[in-house]
């Protein structure tokens, strides 16, 4: 019977390569928005605005909420807007 190797799975390599493809699009959006805001923004600083347009989405766009969930996404748009504007 003739054994045929298997390739090793190198776990740190795949972990590498899965991270870099997350990575790439908020890369991206970090060249583009300090592009738009005239100064160098960190990946930190991205997240924090890609934070803030998730909660403006949530906040602005679904009108059949229940006003407790309206309300508890004005609230994370706030707090969202808050922390841009002491972090950024």
């Amino acid at each position: 019977m003739i054994s045929t190797p298997t390739p090793s799975i190198d776990l740190k390599t795949m972990w590498q390569k899965l991270t870099a493809s997350v990575k790439s699009p908020i890369e991206w959006l970090r060249i583009y928005y300090s592009s738009v805001c005239g100064k160098t923004l960190s990946m930190g600083q991205t997240l924090l605005l890609i934070n803030a347009q998730l909660a403006f989405i949530s906040a602005a766009f679904p009108a059949d909420l229940p006003l407790i969930a309206r309300l508890g996404c004005c609230t994370w748009l706030l707090a969202s807007l808050k922390l841009c504007r002491d972090k950024i």
